[in-house]
């Protein structure tokens, strides 16, 4: 959907990579900022579970809202992650740019949230977010991406894991430079 965005990406890891079969190591994938930022956008955008629900331990007063001890709350990282106030007017928009550091220091850090936070945030997100750069440094080094699909096109369901309605329309062409 985003060709600049897929060229920036791509720039980056030949920078990083200087040769195709170069070996993917810890110390390379973190020299990988830009994709950081294009991966938090992604998760912002998709989290890939969309609600999380906790009990309130105490009696909680929220915004003139009491939120007595005991209560079930369930928040909806989906629309947390589209908050204008947070993200600004076009929060429904693709823009990997968002999770650069000028660009975040006066966002609260509980804004975003893909793998929950706190004492019950995911144990594995360290791990997720590596593999993530690992599978899509595989693929952006191999091929490029098309789709004819739009952000407004995409329609989710949501489940235990939020899902993409419709199949993916995703093609790859191999890379030949």
């Amino acid at each position: 959907m985003h060709p600049i965005v897929q060229n920036k990406l791509y720039q980056e890891l030949r920078d990083v990579f200087y040769h195709r079969d170069d070996p993917i190591t810890e110390e390379k994938l973190k020299r990988l900022s830009f994709m950081e930022c294009v991966l938090k956008e992604s998760l912002r955008l998709a989290p890939p579970g969309a609600t999380v629900a906790r009990e309130a331990q105490e009696d909680l007063l929220i915004e003139g809202q009491l939120i007595p001890r005991g209560t079930t709350v369930v928040v909806s990282l989906f629309a947390l992650h589209r908050r204008k106030d947070f993200w600004g007017v076009d929060a429904d928009q693709f823009d990997p740019d968002r999770f650069l550091p000028e660009r975040s220091e006066e966002r609260p850090s509980s804004a975003f949230i893909p793998f929950n936070t706190g004492s019950r945030n995911c144990l594995g997100s360290r791990y997720a977010m590596l593999s993530m750069k690992v599978i899509l440094t595989m693929i952006v080094r191999s091929f490029k991406l098309h789709t004819k699909m739009t952000m407004q096109q995409m329609k989710f369901r949501f489940d235990i894991a939020l899902k993409q309605e419709q199949s993916y329309l995703i093609q790859f062409e191999r890379r030949v430079d």
